[in-house]
């Protein structure tokens, strides 16, 4: 008799850890969609606004600086614009109508010290040209390519010619006469 009700005991024991078991899991598994967007990262200039498009999820989104003293966001359907207000890096933190999550990294970066271009990168044909416009800034320019085997890069007035060498990528650093720079992506094919 005493084995019989060891026995059950034991049996309903078992039974109420499974029952707990089961019960608790049920919750844990984790189906959030991560947000993302497209670019996954953007540089501004302190004043100005950039742009990345949410690329899955539900609408409506919300968006939420990290550091509103560095950059506000707002959202417009799937496109998040981004005001930078003073120099560093933020997070925009995206949810969408079912509490899916995603961020958005941006840097900011301070106009008084960055030189801009009409073009931020370029791409080009090896032997061909291609002319980028300095927007801002104090002459004379200087201009430092980081692989010259890729490409050459020669200043004259606020355009930089950037020659294609072979095929590859590389920057253009281009800095004024007050130290401001910026940088040139360059890819040639």
């Amino acid at each position: 008799m005493r084995t019989k009700n060891l026995f059950k005991s034991m049996l309903v024991a078992i039974c109420c850890v499974s029952v707990f078991a089961f019960v608790s899991c049920s919750d844990d598994d984790d189906d959030t969609v991560t947000l993302k967007t497209n670019p996954e990262k953007i540089e501004i200039l302190t004043e100005k606004t950039g742009e990345a498009k949410i690329t899955n999820g539900a609408t409506p989104y919300t968006v939420v600086s990290s550091d509103v003293k560095l950059a506000t966001a707002k959202v417009d359907k799937d496109v998040i614009t981004v005001t930078g207000v003073k120099e560093g890096k933020v997070i925009i933190n995206i949810t969408d109508k079912n509490n899916s999550k995603g961020k958005l990294e941006v840097t900011v970066l301070d106009a008084a010290k960055t030189l801009t271009f009409d073009k931020k990168s370029i791409e080009v044909k090896a032997t061909e040209s291609s002319i980028v416009t300095i927007q801002n800034g104090a002459a004379p320019y200087t201009a430092v390519v980081k692989d010259e085997t890729i490409a050459t890069a020669t200043i004259e007035a606020d355009k930089v010619t950037i020659k294609g060498v072979k095929a590859g990528t590389t920057t253009i650093t281009v800095t004024d006469k007050d130290k401001k720079s910026g940088t040139i992506s360059v890819t040639i094919k």
